[in-house]
C-alpha cells in the first residue's frame, strides 16, 4: 500500500470511529490481570533463571491492553463483531530485528499460552463489545515472550537476578516506538 493509499484509510470516518471508540475502551474495560503469573515467571526462569518482580504484572496488563484496543480498531474498521488473529498480527508482528536474531534456547522452553483467557475475553466484550477469537491467543503470548526476552536483556544490562517493571516498561516503550 502505498502512502497515499495509507492517508485514505487512515482518514476514512469508519477508522477513525473504531479509533475513537478503542480509547474509550480503554477508560471502560476491567482492570484485572491478564497475564498467567506463574507461567509468565516460569518463562523467564527457564530462560534467564531470573526472578520476576509481581509490579511487572500491571505493566503487561496495561501493554495487552493497549495491544488489544490498537487491534480493535483493525476489527471494527473492517465491520466485523470478532477480534480475530488477522487484526492481531499486524499489530504484534516481530520487529526485523527479532526475527533475524532468534534466540537459540528457545527450542526447549514452552510456548504456552501467557494470558487469563476469560479476563482477555471479559475486557474486549466490556471495553470494545467484540467477541474475540480464540486465534489471538498464540500471536499475543508469542509477543509477550519477546517483550519478556528484552525484558531479561534490561535486567541483565543492570547485572540484577529479577526482571523488575522498569525492564518490562523499556521493553513495551522500545516496541511502541520502532
Amino acid at each position: 500500500m502505498d502512502q497515499k493509499e495509507e492517508h485514505k484509510k487512515a482518514t476514512n470516518p469508519e477508522v477513525l470511529a473504531a479509533k475513537m471508540d478503542a480509547q474509550a475502551g480503554i477508560r471502560k474495560g476491567p482492570r484485572d490481570t491478564l497475564i498467567v503469573v506463574q507461567r509468565f515467571k516460569d518463562y523467564i526462569a527457564a530462560k534467564s533463571q531470573m526472578r520476576v518482580a509481581d509490579a511487572v504484572f500491571a505493566t503487561l496488563s496495561d501493554h495487552v491492553r493497549e495491544v488489544l484496543n490498537r487491534a480493535v480498531v483493525l476489527s471494527k474498521s473492517d465491520g466485523r463483531k470478532t477480534l480475530l488473529d488477522r487484526d492481531m498480527v499486524p499489530v504484534v508482528k516481530p520487529r526485523r530485528s527479532e526475527v533475524l536474531h532468534k534466540d537459540a534456547d528457545e527450542a526447549g522452553i514452552p510456548q504456552e499460552v501467557l494470558l487469563v483467557v476469560s479476563k482477555l475475553k471479559e475486557y474486549v466484550k466490556v471495553a470494545h463489545g467484540l467477541s474475540t477469537s480464540d486465534g489471538i491467543l498464540a500471536p499475543l503470548s508469542a509477543h509477550l515472550r519477546r517483550i519478556a526476552t528484552e525484558s531479561i536483556r534490561n535486567a541483565a544490562k543492570d547485572e540484577r537476578k529479577t526482571v523488575v517493571q522498569r525492564d518490562v516498561q523499556l521493553a513495551v516503550d522500545a516496541y511502541f516506538s520502532s
